[in-house]
């Protein structure tokens, strides 16, 4: 099984629940380090960890939603434990596109959570990909999508830079074909500050699922998930428990 891709299914074991965390743009598997304070057995926290970030820093990013998409659902399919899929953002896309390709083989999702993210068929309101690098450097600044360590140097910045385009391009030339809903619950997350997703995109997404839906808001911004970490992840498990 490949533990390159999605991090941590060394560790399921018999009966638990593999807990799929796709990253937002420019996200790492580290993102989701303090979630198995959290989250203990059955649950157990499986990162994914796309190329061009952290330990696979030196592998060119993907630049297909789709094939990443098909990635990581071959994976799971060799999978026999039972899942939850979790997106942040362009991982929420990502979610969408994974779910789909499991369902057409026969497996599903226990639960979808989607988070700060409109539904898959909206296009971005501003694309910042192509924006000369100070410039996008400003954009990322206005929802807090740079790490402090980055902020405080330049150089590494710099370096980080093409990842973080890449990531974006890959998000915001996201076209949704298909949004057929998908068959498994999807317990839809969001902020009141973030102002891409709102209250009215997160309920929308009521309608891409043939069971049940609910949704929450928080207080905070694109990264509520960090900023109220701890009342977040107690309701994200809270409804974990109620669909086992």
């Amino acid at each position: 099984m490949d533990t390159k891709l999605i991090k941590g299914l060394e560790k399921v074991e018999k009966n638990d629940i593999a807990v799929i965390c796709l990253p937002h743009a420019g996200g790492g598997a580290s993102f989701f380090n303090s979630w198995s304070k959290y989250f203990k057995k059955p649950y157990v926290i499986c990162p994914v960890q796309l190329p061009g970030r952290e330990e696979r820093i030196q592998e060119k990013p993907i630049e297909s939603m789709l094939d990443v998409a098909r990635q990581i659902a071959d994976i799971i399919m060799t999978l026999e434990n039972d899942f939850i899929l979790f997106g942040h953002s362009m991982g929420t896309k990502m979610l969408f596109e994974v779910e789909k390709l499991l369902e057409k083989n026969g497996r599903m999702a226990k639960l979808a959570v989607v988070s700060a993210c409109p539904p898959p068929d909206r296009l971005e309101s501003e694309k910042i990909a192509n924006l000369p690098d100070d410039r996008f450097i400003e954009s990322l600044l206005d929802y807090d999508g740079i790490p402090q360590v980055l902020l405080e140097n330049r150089q590494l910045l710099d370096m980080f830079l093409p990842m973080l385009k890449a990531d974006f391009r890959l998000s915001e030339d996201y076209v949704c074909t298909d949004s057929t809903p998908i068959k498994c619950p999807i317990f839809a997350m969001g902020a009141n500050q973030d102002y891409d997703a709102l209250e009215p995109a997160i309920k929308a997404w009521e309608g891409y699922t043939k069971d049940t839906f609910t949704y929450k808001m928080f207080e905070g911004s694109h990264f509520y998930i960090k900023e109220s970490e701890q009342a977040v992840l107690s309701q994200i498990k809270e409804y974990f428990d109620r669909v086992n």
